[in-house]
């Protein structure tokens, strides 16, 4: 449980700059905050398979682009 939380705490320090990139993204801030909440929606679920030794920001920003890649398929 304390990977889970330290992770989380190192996530909410990443919103901003995720945020930025999001916006580049969508065009549309009310999309990038839709957006981001998303990625760390994603993220939380599948926090078992990030491992605390790689770039959690990297692993973020990958969550983001393919979930802004599946919303450009709808």
């Amino acid at each position: 449980m304390q990977k889970s939380k330290s992770t989380v705490r190192l996530m909410a320090e990443c919103r901003d700059r995720l945020y930025s990139k999001a916006v580049r993204l969508c065009k549309n801030p009310a999309d990038a905050d839709d957006l981001v909440s998303q990625t760390f929606a994603h993220a939380i679920q599948k926090l078992d398979t990030y491992t605390e030794d790689s770039n959690l920001f990297g692993w973020l920003c990958v969550i983001m682009a393919n979930l802004h890649k599946n919303w450009n398929r709808r």
